[in-house]
């Protein structure tokens, strides 16, 4: 036995010994390899060059939507967003509106199939502030607000780059310019001089700006940063959307009033059409058209349904979103004490009955149900398309 313990130790030692040797010839034969692409001894090895920020760059393959644009990742913070000041500007942006509504007016031109979306890297902050700022030919021949006004009507800038979804280089630009619909101005007299008060300061008046009014000075704004971007060296279709915000006292949102894109990437002038959009809040508004007393109807009916669920009390607020007066958009707000989460979703369950039955299928519909200090539930429809309702079980 001994014996036979003693060659079975030997044969595994041999067999250790040539898996040895075999593993060091291939160890000897990989350096072989890899010399031929070493550097020659006595010179530094080269450094790779790193690799350009856009490669590194990923288009999701899975689109949040259909007006939604994929956004390139890893996401980049945009070089000019304005620090909003209240204390300059004293009046209300609704910058989820104006940013939802600008990415809506760009599919026209850059399709969400095509073009990605990224927050603007071409403006920087300074750009931004001395453009928003008032022009003054000693000190900021960039500003784009006149010096007669005392509380200028541009008051805010977004900027969204678009980029090819091919390529991920540059494609387009999308420049929002917000305004104040009620500026004060310098008031003049006959000869065009300040008029003065008793202490020698200038007058004011504040001046309720009509659409045509907000149209030109848009197109005045939108014809000189065009101008700006193409000597930046910028050479790609240019998109301008004009928003006018809303006073701190009503709940509607602001508004677009009108659009220009320049396609040739030359700055050699932009294509402006009126833009026509505005809001109707229920209950409060006085219907004065057939149109608007239709879209009160719509909404008598569908509070009196959801109030009819409850015996308790209800608050409904409708929203009714219209582009060239035809209504597109219905946004509701329920508001109520609710006893559990069954009843929430028995009145889900009714507002998707209230919506086949009353509200036009042609229409967005979206649905929020609340409490008063918190989101219980929501409802949303896109024009022809099926419904869905999530339930909010974390609240």
């Amino acid at each position: 036995m001994n014996t036979k313990r003693r060659l079975s130790l030997m044969n595994a030692k041999h067999r250790l010994s040539i898996a040895i040797i075999h593993l060091m010839v291939i160890v000897l034969l990989i350096f072989s390899l890899q010399a031929c692409t070493l550097p020659q001894t006595g010179q530094p090895p080269q450094q790779l060059p790193e690799e350009p920020a856009k490669q590194k760059e990923m288009i999701p393959e899975i689109a949040l939507g259909q007006m939604y644009y994929r956004i390139p990742l890893p996401y980049q913070v945009g070089s000019g967003k304005p620090s909003y000041d209240k204390s300059i500007f004293p009046a209300r942006i609704d910058t989820t509106r104006l940013e939802l509504g600008m990415m809506e007016i760009a599919q026209k031109t850059f399709p969400v199939d095509r073009f990605t979306m990224q927050e603007g890297q071409l403006l920087s902050q300074d750009d931004i502030r001395d453009w928003l700022a008032t022009y003054d030919t000693n000190k900021n021949t960039l500003g784009l607000n006149d010096p007669d006004y005392t509380k200028p009507p541009l008051i805010y800038l977004m900027e969204r780059d678009f980029l090819a979804v091919d390529t991920g280089e540059l494609a387009g630009v999308g420049i929002t310019l917000a305004f104040r619909p009620n500026p004060q101005i310098v008031l003049k007299d006959a000869q065009g001089a300040p008029v003065l008060d008793e202490e020698g300061r200038k007058k004011t008046e504040t001046k309720n700006l009509t659409d045509e009014e907000l149209i030109a000075l848009a197109r005045s704004a939108g014809d000189k940063i065009n101008q700006r971007l193409v000597e930046r060296g910028v050479h790609v279709p240019v998109l301008f959307a004009g928003f006018v915000s809303e006073p701190n006292s009503t709940l509607l949102p602001g508004r677009f009033f009108v659009k220009g894109v320049d396609t040739s990437g030359d700055g050699h002038g932009i294509k402006w059409e009126d833009f026509n959009e505005r809001y109707i809040l229920f209950p409060g508004n006085k219907a004065k058209t057939d149109n608007e007393k239709r879209m009160e109807a719509t909404f008598t009916s569908f509070s009196q349904g959801v109030e009819t669920f409850f015996s308790q009390y209800t608050g409904v607020i409708g929203l009714v979103r219209l582009v060239n007066d035809t209504p597109i958009e219905w946004t509701f707000t329920i508001t109520a004490d609710y006893r559990s989460k069954t009843q929430i979703l028995a009145l889900l369950e009714t507002i998707a009955e209230l919506d086949r039955s009353i509200l036009s299928q042609s229409m967005d519909v979206s649905v929020y149900v609340q409490s008063i200090d918190r989101l219980q539930g929501l409802y949303v429809r896109g024009a022809g398309q099926e419904p869905f309702y999530h339930l909010y079980r974390n609240q």
